[in-house]
C-alpha cells in the first residue's frame, strides 16, 4: 500500500493546471458576472478524453451531449474532422496492467462462457 495516494494528498490545483486552462470570471454588458470555468487543454482532448467514461459519469444526457459537442468543436478546429457529426472517438485498446492480465485470460475462456450460459439457461 506504499503506492496508494489518497485524494486528499493530491494538489488539485496543480493537477487541474496540467490538464485544463482556467477562464476567469468576467463582467458582461448589462452588469452580469459570467462564472469562471476550466476548459481542457488540447493534449487532454487528444489523450485523456473518453466519451464512454463521460457518458457513465454524467448525471444527465445533456451533460454528455455537451461534452460530445465540445469535442466536436475541438476536432473541427484542429482539423481532425470535417463534419460536426462525429462518431464517438473510442479509445484504442490499452493492455491491462500486469496485476490484471490474468483476468483477461479468464474472461476469454470458453469454459467460463459455457458455465455462465448454463447458469443463465437454468435460471431463466
Amino acid at each position: 500500500m506504499d503506492n496508494f495516494v489518497s485524494m486528499y494528498d493530491l494538489d488539485k490545483e496543480k493537477l487541474l493546471q496540467e490538464v485544463a486552462d482556467n477562464k476567469k470570471s468576467s463582467l458582461q454588458s448589462g452588469h452580469k458576472i459570467e462564472q469562471g470555468l476550466y476548459e481542457p487543454k488540447k493534449s487532454a482532448w487528444r489523450e485523456i478524453y473518453d466519451p464512454i467514461h463521460s457518458y457513465l459519469r454524467s448525471t444527465s444526457n445533456k451533460q454528455y451531449k455537451d461534452s460530445i459537442l465540445r469535442f466536436s468543436k475541438f476536432a473541427l478546429i484542429e482539423g481532425l474532422s470535417t463534419s460536426n457529426d462525429l462518431w464517438p472517438p473510442y479509445r484504442p485498446y490499452i493492455p491491462p496492467v500486469e496485476q490484471h492480465q490474468h483476468l483477461e485470460k479468464i474472461f476469454a475462456s470458453k469454459t467460463l462462457h459455457a458455465i455462465i450460459y448454463i447458469i443463465f439457461y437454468k435460471k431463466l
